[in-house]
């Protein structure tokens, strides 16, 4: 009986978020600029201990083999992945933000291999993710003759207690579980 009455207070316990030892969202495909709004996202405020960015978060159309529309030029995604990941990681507040490659941010490096010589390619970045999580990037703006530097996120939240990672693999374990 007391077996028996233990494992009903471990399962009460696991219905008590505060019990739970690791609470992790996991969001794919968001696609972005052709993503949701961040709003879809408020329910899970305070619910979140690591927050797993499952591949495809930036499109990449413009680098895309496929017709397109209309254009958003990459610099542009770029702007709106970084601005929408530091309102949501800001929205969410993890304490662990992983990010796993996904096919469509492979685009970027397909594209600039196909028309970059092997030398070249050696210092270009292999997705945007580097760029925006790991390094930072700069956007010309050669008409105005201006340039906006934008830090890379590890930056951004630094000292906000926020671990962010990138490793440009297409699969992350967190705990017991692949992504």
């Amino acid at each position: 009986m007391y077996g028996m009455k233990r494992l009903i207070e471990i399962i009460e316990a696991d219905k008590n978020s505060a019990n739970i030892a690791n609470r992790i969202l996991s969001i794919s495909d968001l696609h972005i600029p052709f993503h949701l709004p961040i709003d879809i996202y408020k329910p899970y405020i305070g619910k979140v201990d690591t927050l797993v960015l499952n591949g495809d978060i930036e499109d990449c159309q413009s680098c895309s083999r496929f017709s397109k529309k209309y254009r958003v030029d990459v610099d542009k995604e770029m702007v709106m992945t970084r601005e929408f990941l530091i309102d949501l990681i800001q929205m969410l507040t993890p304490k662990k933000v992983v990010v796993v490659k996904g096919n469509h941010e492979h685009r970027m490096s397909r594209y600039l291999s196909d028309r970059l010589n092997e030398d070249l390619m050696s210092i270009m970045p292999d997705s945007p993710m580097d760029l925006i999580i790991n390094d930072g990037f700069k956007v010309k703006d050669r008409i105005n003759k201006t340039e906006t530097w934008y830090s890379p996120l590890v930056e951004v939240f630094k000292g906000e207690g926020v671990e962010i990672s990138y490793n440009g693999e297409w699969a992350r374990k967190v705990g017991q579980t692949i992504f």
